[in-house]
């Protein structure tokens, strides 16, 4: 009697665990697949987006919808009692105060990759460049809009300067919302 009363709460437990994990993987990807859409263009600056057609149209259900509009407030949406979400569209201030912390972050990340990436990272990053200029509409310097953040090199050095604080900061928020304006002027 008493094994059984010891098995009981650990399969819970286990459960419990799995569905939690489960969960956030769901959570991750809805974030990713409304980020994805937004910062490709999908959607344009201004735009309001109904939940039940944005469901429909990523593949995902509403619930994880829900949580990842509720995550990305603020930085790519914008959610008004009543009125509904709307894609977020930067005023020139808004755009100036983004650069200039921006300018000032980088420059840290900068700083700090230089002086903590691995060989493998910096060769990464070379790579990363090599593949850049290969590409003519990079090249030329008439379009820098990557389709991962595999392919940016921005990500890759802020990522080498193994600092969490500071990736938080600028590849979950700060740059996120700068693609949206590059994206669109450069189109």
């Amino acid at each position: 009697m008493g094994v059984t009363s010891v098995a009981a709460p650990k399969a819970a437990s286990s459960s419990t665990a799995r569905y939690s994990s489960i969960a956030r993987v769901a959570r991750r990807r809805s974030v990713g697949k409304l980020v994805q859409a937004i910062t490709s263009g999908e959607f344009q600056p201004g735009q309001k987006l109904s939940e039940a057609q944005l469901a429909r149209q990523l593949g995902i259900s509403r619930g994880p919808l829900r949580e990842a509009l509720g995550r990305l407030d603020g930085r790519l949406v914008m959610r008004t009692p009543r009125i509904g979400v709307r894609v977020t569209n930067f005023s020139y201030e808004d755009l100036e105060q983004l650069f200039l912390v921006r300018e000032a972050l980088e420059g840290m990340a900068a700083r700090l990759a230089a002086e903590r990436m691995s060989a493998a990272e910096l060769a990464r990053l070379q790579d990363l460049l090599v593949h850049h200029a290969s590409l003519p509409e990079l090249a030329l310097g008439s379009a820098y809009h990557q389709h991962s953040q595999d392919q940016d090199f921005r990500f890759t050095v802020v990522r080498g300067a193994h600092c969490e604080r500071l990736e938080r900061m600028l590849l979950d928020e700060l740059y996120y919302q700068l693609r949206v304006q590059r994206l669109r002027s450069s189109t």
